[in-house]
């Protein structure tokens, strides 16, 4: 897979898909995730 650095190109190409079940969006302390047995899709440092 190549990897492409034009933003919009990018954007232009990308097709999401809708997952299953409910999902939010959280912020948490570093280990707050663990301490509550949620497990992420994914994370930003």
């Amino acid at each position: 897979m190549s990897s492409e650095s034009d933003l919009n190109k990018r954007i232009a190409t990308i097709r999401p898909e809708l997952r299953g079940g409910t999902c939010v969006f959280v912020t948490v302390s570093p280990g707050g995730a663990n301490s509550l047995g949620l497990g992420a899709v994914m994370s930003f440092p």
